[in-house]
């Protein structure tokens, strides 16, 4: 496991300090300009340590004996949260929320998005759009931020 971790530590190191110069080049019209040399033995050495230490700490975290009984528990404690993060643009102000989600309680979304409402001092069409969003993360579908910025509130 740890050739593999090495031969993965040379390989990303590559790829991080190329893509780095090439992002950093700049392009007039007709030609290239500014190459940034960024490749050199010390950093080299720097973000091959960074790496190595990471993908070590990954292995023996996976290696630890574990208590099933925990483990089990812990799983069922995880399984009923869920994140919730609201991001919508409503009348140019932004309602950004993150909150965890109880699904063991019965709590409706639409009695929080009303509360929200209610507490942002926002429009009562608010609500339909923050209560839409966080049946859509329970449901785990997709969501989106919409509008334009103004200003925010949370």
């Amino acid at each position: 496991i740890y050739d593999s971790i090495e031969a993965n530590v040379i390989h990303l190191t590559n790829i991080l300090i190329s893509d780095a110069e090439v992002m950093g080049m700049g392009r007039t019209v007709r030609h290239f300009t500014n190459r940034v040399d960024l490749w050199s033995l010390d950093l080299q050495e720097k973000i091959e340590e960074q790496i190595r230490q990471q993908l070590r700490n990954i292995v023996q975290q996976q290696q630890q004996p574990t208590d099933n009984n925990n483990t089990i528990e812990e799983k069922k404690q995880q399984s009923n949260i869920k994140k919730i993060s609201i991001r919508l643009w409503i009348n140019n102000v932004l309602v950004s929320d993150d909150f965890d989600w109880d699904t063991t309680m019965n709590t409706c979304p639409i009695e929080i998005a009303n509360t929200m409402t209610s507490e942002l001092n926002l429009p009562i069409e608010a609500a339909t759009s923050i209560a839409t969003s966080i049946i859509d993360q329970l449901n785990d579908t997709v969501t989106m931020t919409i509008g334009n910025n103004k200003s925010a509130a949370s």
